[in-house]
């Protein structure tokens, strides 16, 4: 019984994974698109196209009062507006968990 109960209680907290080495990845977060030089900025760009053209892409019809999140590593953007006259407004806010906001390391040139 005791370990029914400890069975249940573990897998209903939340849970997460790492990769072990990854935060001592020497790379990052120094190669990124702030820091990249333009060439390799071009080809990033040009792969994100090309991938995104072999996925189904879906719009959605966003009404007043929505809200929508977005995974980072999610392609995503916006769609021409059929009419030029009709605006709208947006919030975008980016949210760094506790602790693993690594901005203020990267080292410049900066791109922007």
């Amino acid at each position: 019984m005791s370990g029914s109960r400890a069975r249940t209680s573990r897998t209903s907290q939340a849970r997460s994974s790492t990769i072990p080495g990854f935060a001592e990845f020497s790379n990052y977060p120094q190669t990124n698109r702030r820091t990249s030089d333009p060439e390799q900025s071009r080809r990033y760009d040009e792969y994100v196209v090309n991938l995104a053209k072999s996925f189904q892409k879906h719009e959605l019809l966003i009404k007043k009062g929505d809200v929508m999140f977005w995974h980072p590593m999610l392609i995503h953007g916006g769609c021409p507006r059929l009419d030029r006259l009709a605006t709208r407004k947006s919030y975008v806010l980016h949210v760094i968990a506790e602790g693993c906001d690594v901005g203020g390391r990267v080292k410049g040139p900066f791109n922007w």
